[in-house]
Parts: structure tokens; C-alpha cells; sequence
């Protein structure tokens, strides 16, 4: 714990020592500790307005200025290498004389400010969480004060281990529950206006035709502009409505994205849900791909994402409304031979799905929701020739783009396909990588790209 200079003695006592008190014994203030006090003295008016309860100034035994804070019984302040400190003591008397053998803590004014926010947050609605939160903050702060340094940092570490899973446990039983008892809850889509890319075939046409059917407004882009307006056309004449509209996009140009963007929002109106569908693949061995290629991968499947982002979201962050939907892939989750860079660009568009969640979450922007989707191969033509086992079999569109649509309605954070793929997961966390590797060995992975022949 750092000593306040108004505190501080020619002597301390082995007897000071033992029991956790200071000497009762005055030092004259210099000129610059008095000036330092004053200072720290304002930064704590200025912290404790609005706390609960008046601040009283009062003198202790040692001349030192206490303050009465809410339920705090004295706070006092000092300085200590320049920096001022408050010392919160539980052992003055009435009279601001020490009561001896009792503990205190020392923390910065920024700590204080840290604490008292945490408990003026507790009330009714106060969680578990922000309590297992507030406590191992303490012990952390204890860690500074004369309390035992290892046992207080083990303490902080138990409550930080326990309110983890605590939380694993309550999300792992929740959803149990839900999907035994409750089952998935439908939003209505019908006044959504959606985005999305690679629209003219594939997922990103098979999405559009399932999502024209619960009445949202379609904004379709894609490279292909005959194929796309060929979409379009159909699907209005589907829904006998105008609420599908076709737009030629080059994803790789970050100019024509943005373009495209301020064209949709003076002609469509803001976009409330982007699915970012469109990609493409070599097929090739690092080796063998040219800077071009792997260029043009990254630009479609992880660079346009950002600029659709960048251009689209600050609408939804500002209503607090919206869907981001990342069509990844299975690649994005574990990499492969024969799809370095495609597998590199996914493990990318997952990392920039999953850490605009926690954003949207940290800027309490939670009315925006997030899928992301990682399927297997598909027979969508994209990875015609490829090799499956029994384990990955081709998946069919139809039945992914039926997943992909419930996945958004009932607001899924991840979506899987196949579910084996979870096992997936949960076996690469756990296995090293040589087993990793003879593991895809075994099922044919290895391979599976060597028979490759799809839109290159």
C-alpha cells in the first residue's frame, strides 16, 4: 500500500507494523506536499459528486483531511510518487483517531471512480455477474493494500474462474431448456429491407427467392448484371410486387462498392439486414495460385465485407436495428489442402463476424443481430469435382438455403451444416495438431481438392 505523506514518520514501530496502523506522530507539510494534497483533494470533489451521502471535510489525529462518503465511514487522500491516492479506513473513531490493529485499502483516483461506478450499479436489477464482477475487482484492488498479496490475487482469480462458468453453464441450460420445451420463436421479416451479394445464383439466389416469400424489400447485387436482373425480374413477378432490385457490383472494388451503396440508399431507403453471400475459389496450391488470384479471393470473401459494413451499418447502429448475416464456410473453421487462400479469407470473415458481435454488444447495440453460417461443400457448382467422404457429403442448396432462412428468422448466432461439424470443433480444441493432421489424412481430406474442377 502506498504512504501518504501525511502519514509518513521518521519511525515505524515494530508494533505500527504488526497491527496495520500508522504512527500517530505529526510531520510538518512542505509547501509541495501541501500543494499535492490540494490537488488530490480536488480530483476527489470531483469524483464524488453526486455519490450518495455529503462529503464532509474533517482533520485526523495526523492533520491528514477525511472525507465521510456515503455508507464509507472515512476516505482520506495522499500522494505517493506524485500520484494522488485515496485510502479508504475502517479505523478512525468519531474523533479521527485511528482505531488500532484493522486494515485498510489504498487505490487510485481512477480505481475509485471504477469502484463507485460498480456499486452504484447495484439495485434490483443487479445480476450475479455484475456481483462475481464487483468482488474480484475488490480482491484485485486488495492486491495493493496490506492484506496477503497471494491469497487475495488467488481469490480474484477463483471469482473470475467461477463467474465464467457461471455463465457457460446458464447460456448451456438455457438453451437446452429452449429447444426441449420452448422451440425457436419466428420474427417477422415483412418490413425488412435486405442486401445480398452474389445474388444472380447459388445460396445468394436461392435465399433471395425464400425471403421474397415473408415480403421483404431485395436488393440483389452481383457481378453477372444479365443473370441478376434475370433474378429480379422473377422474383417481382413471383410476388407481383417492385420490391426486388437488381444492381450490377464489382466486389473487388471497393469505389464501386460504396457507389453501389449510396445509390441503394437514395433510391431503395437503409438497409436493415446484409447477407454477405458472394465468394469465389482456386482450387489451387498456395504455389500454384497467382498474386492475382489470392488478390481477388481476399477482395470478394473478407475485403467486401468491410466496405458493405462500413457503408450499411451506421444506419443500423443509429436505430438500434438490423441483421448481419456471413455466409463463412466449415473452411473458415478448420483449413484444408488445396484451399490455402480460400480457407485463410473464410477463417477471416469469421474472425470480422464474430468480433462485430462482441462490438455490437460492448456499444449495447443489441437490436442488431449476427449469423454467421459455415457449410460444408455444396452443389451449388462453386466446388464441382470435389472429393467428400462419408462424413461430408455434398449438401444440397435447396436444403441449406432452407436452413440459412430459419437461421435468420429465429435469429441463430451460428449455424453448422452438417452438425457434425460441431464435433468438429469440439475435437480440434482438444487434439494436437499432428493428430489433426493425420486425422484429415484418414477421411480424405487431403485430397479432396485434387480433383477440383469449379467455377475457377
Amino acid at each position: 500500500m502506498p504512504k501518504s505523506k501525511e502519514f509518513i514518520d521518521s519511525s515505524d514501530s515494530a508494533s505500527d507494523q504488526d497491527s496495520g496502523a500508522v504512527s500517530t506522530t505529526k510531520k510538518p507539510k512542505t509547501k509541495e506536499t501541501t500543494s499535492k494534497d490540494d490537488s488530490a483533494n480536488k480530483r476527489l470533489k470531483t469524483s464524488t459528486d453526486g455519490a450518495q451521502g455529503e462529503v464532509a471535510s474533517k482533520r485526523g489525529a495526523n492533520g491528514e483531511r477525511l472525507y465521510e462518503l456515503g455508507k464509507l465511514r472515512y476516505v482520506s487522500v495522499s500522494e505517493f510518487r506524485g500520484k494522488p491516492y485515496i485510502n479508504i479506513r475502517e479505523y478512525y473513531d468519531d474523533k479521527g483517531v485511528e482505531k488500532p490493529g484493522k486494515k485498510g485499502i489504498s487505490l487510485t483516483i481512477d480505481q475509485w471512480e471504477t469502484l463507485k461506478t460498480l456499486i452504484s450499479q447495484v439495485d434490483k436489477d443487479t445480476t450475479l455477474i455484475d456481483i462475481f464482477s464487483l468482488a474480484s475487482f475488490f480482491f484485485h484492488q486488495l492486491e495493493a493494500s496490506r492484506f496477503n498479496h497471494n491469497l487475495m490475487s488467488a481469490v480474484a482469480l477463483i471469482l473470475e474462474y467461477i463467474k465464467l462458468f457461471y455463465v457457460l453453464f446458464k447460456h448451456w441450460f438455457r438453451d437446452l431448456f429452449h429447444s426441449l420445451y420452448v422451440g425457436p420463436k419466428f420474427k417477422d421479416l415483412s418490413s425488412e429491407t435486405v442486401l445480398i451479394t452474389g445474388a444472380a445464383s447459388g445460396l445468394g439466389k436461392g435465399v433471395a427467392e425464400r425471403l421474397a416469400q415473408f415480403g421483404c424489400t431485395l436488393v440483389l447485387w452481383d457481378v453477372n448484371e444479365t443473370d441478376n436482373a434475370r433474378v429480379a425480374e422473377e422474383l417481382n413477378s413471383m410476388t407481383k410486387s417492385n420490391r426486388v432490385h437488381a444492381m450490377r457490383c464489382d466486389l473487388t472494388s471497393r469505389e464501386s462498392i460504396y457507389e453501389c451503396a449510396k445509390k441503394v440508399q437514395e433510391t431503395v431507403g437503409n438497409v436493415t439486414m446484409v447477407i454477405n453471400n458472394a465468394g469465389v475459389v482456386s482450387g489451387k496450391t498456395l504455389v500454384n495460385c497467382s498474386d492475382a488470384s489470392i488478390q481477388r479471393t481476399f477482395d470478394v470473401n473478407v475485403l467486401a465485407h468491410f466496405w458493405i459494413l462500413k457503408a450499411f451499418l451506421p444506419s443500423m447502429l443509429e436505430k438500434n436495428h438490423g441483421h448481419i448475416v456471413t455466409i463463412a464456410s466449415g473452411a473458415g473453421l478448420t483449413g484444408a489442402a488445396g484451399l490455402v487462400d480460400y480457407c485463410s479469407s473464410k477463417f477471416a470473415a469469421v474472425g470480422l463476424h464474430e468480433s462485430l458481435t462482441h462490438e455490437l454488444h460492448a456499444l449495447k447495440r443489441t437490436g442488431i443481430k449476427t449469423t454467421v453460417v459455415c457449410p460444408s461443400f455444396i452443389d451449388t457448382g462453386m466446388f464441382e469435382g470435389v472429393k467428400t467422404g462419408i462424413l461430408f457429403p455434398l449438401l444440397k442448396s435447396e436444403n441449406v438455403c432452407d436452413l440459412i432462412v430459419e437461421a435468420i428468422r429465429t435469429e441463430q448466432h451460428m449455424l453448422l451444416i452438417p452438425k457434425v461439424l460441431k464435433l468438429g470443433l469440439i475435437i480440434k480444441s482438444l487434439s494436437t495438431t499432428a493428430a489433426q493432421i493425420e486425422a484429415q489424412g484418414a477421411t480424405g481430406l487431403h485430397h479432396s481438392m485434387d480433383t477440383f474442377v469449379g467455377r475457377r
